[in-house]
């Protein structure tokens, strides 16, 4: 069986992205456009092959509790290829 994107989106970007070795599904809340799925899937796997440091799709995290926002606000700012520790992201 091989991997497949499963991707949920909106107007303002990606919700939801996982691997699968499913079939690809859809949200019961938001469907991936096929623009969307056109452009995440390739900056996905060149993200994920080093090809890339940054994606130029958006990502909609308003959905997300404001904690979770914050910690991902955080983790953003971890420049590529580095590391930090649970401390680090913990003072915010």
């Amino acid at each position: 069986m091989t991997a497949c994107w499963k991707i949920a989106a909106n107007p303002f970007g990606i919700t939801r992205l996982s691997v699968t070795r499913a079939t690809v599904g859809r949200s019961r809340r938001d469907n991936p456009t096929p623009a969307i799925r056109r452009l995440a899937e390739p900056e996905l796997r060149q993200y994920l092959s080093r090809r890339i440091q940054s994606f130029s799709i958006a990502f909609d995290i308003s959905d997300l509790l404001s904690f979770a926002r914050s910690v991902l606000r955080e983790t953003a700012k971890i420049a590529y290829g580095h590391i930090r520790t649970y401390r680090w992201l913990g003072r915010i």
